[in-house]
C-alpha cells in the first residue's frame, strides 16, 4: 500500500508556503490522503472473488490520483496545466463516486462505507472548488492544445 508521502516529489515540503492557496491546498490534500485510506478500508470488504474485476483496484486508482495530481498541481505555476490536473482530478472523484454507486446498486462491500466515501468526496469538492477559484490565470503559458484558453491574454 502506498504511504501518505508517496504522492509527493523527492524535494516537495508543506513548510515552504504560508499563504492562503497553500493552506487550501494542504486542506485539500489531507482530504485527498482521508479518501485514500477510506477507499482502502472500503475495498478490503469487497467479496473474493469480486463481482466486478477490478472494481477495487479502479476504486483505489481514483482515491491515489487526487493526492498525485494535487501535489503535481503545487509545483506547476502555469494557469493551464493547473487546470488540465484540476480536470483529472475531478474526473477520479466522479469516477469514485460512481464507483460507490455501483457498489450500493449491487450491495456488495460494507454498506456503512458507501454513503461516508460519497460524503467525503462532497467534502473534497468543496475544498476543491474553494481551491480552484483561487489559480491565477495571469500566470500562463501559451497552450499548444488549445485548452483552458486564457481569456485575458
Amino acid at each position: 500500500m502506498p504511504h501518505d508521502d508517496d504522492f509527493l516529489p523527492e524535494n516537495f515540503s508543506f513548510d515552504d508556503h504560508e499563504d492562503l492557496e497553500y493552506l487550501k491546498h494542504r486542506a485539500l490534500f489531507e482530504k485527498a490522503k482521508e479518501l485514500a485510506h477510506l477507499t482502502q478500508a472500503f475495498v478490503q470488504s469487497l467479496p473474493e472473488p469480486p463481482e466486478i474485476p477490478l472494481l477495487g483496484e479502479m476504486m483505489l486508482e481514483n482515491s491515489y490520483v487526487l493526492g498525485a495530481k494535487l501535489a503535481a498541481s503545487r509545483a506547476v505555476p502555469y494557469y493551464s496545466r493547473r487546470m488540465e490536473l484540476a480536470v483529472l482530478i475531478k474526473v477520479a472523484a466522479e469516477g469514485l463516486l460512481t464507483q460507490t454507486s455501483t457498489c450500493h446498486m449491487l450491495s456488495i462491500g460494507a454498506p456503512e462505507y458507501w454513503q461516508l466515501l460519497r460524503d467525503e468526496v462532497e467534502q473534497f469538492r468543496l475544498l476543491f472548488v474553494a481551491w480552484v477559484q483561487d489559480f491565477d490565470p495571469t500566470t500562463d503559458v501559451e497552450d499548444e492544445w488549445g485548452l483552458f484558453s486564457n481569456p485575458l491574454r
